[in-house]
Parts: structure tokens; C-alpha cells; sequence
């Protein structure tokens, strides 16, 4: 039995929805912390594919 890809799916447009919102904060080269979460995102949404 093979499991249902709709959570994995949620997951990264979720993951993208986010980096998006982080994105438009502010530069992700000069602050640390939007480096980081988008960074943590980037993570979640690899581990989800």
C-alpha cells in the first residue's frame, strides 16, 4: 500500500506560501533571521519531495 501524496503536497505549498511571506519582509541577504526561516523552509519543503 503506497501512501497518499496529498499530505506531502500540502506540505510544500505550504512551505512555499511561507517563503514567500518571508521574502517580502525584507532582504534575506542582509537579515539573519528571514535567512534562517526561509532557509528552514527551503528544508521542509525538500523533505516533503
Amino acid at each position: 500500500m503506497s501512501k497518499s501524496w496529498q499530505p506531502y503536497a500540502h506540505h510544500i505549498l505550504e512551505a512555499i506560501d511561507k517563503i514567500q511571506r518571508i521574502e517580502q519582509r525584507g532582504d534575506l541577504v542582509q537579515d539573519e533571521i528571514l535567512y534562517d526561516a526561509a532557509l528552514r523552509n527551503l528544508q521542509t519543503l525538500s523533505e516533503a519531495t
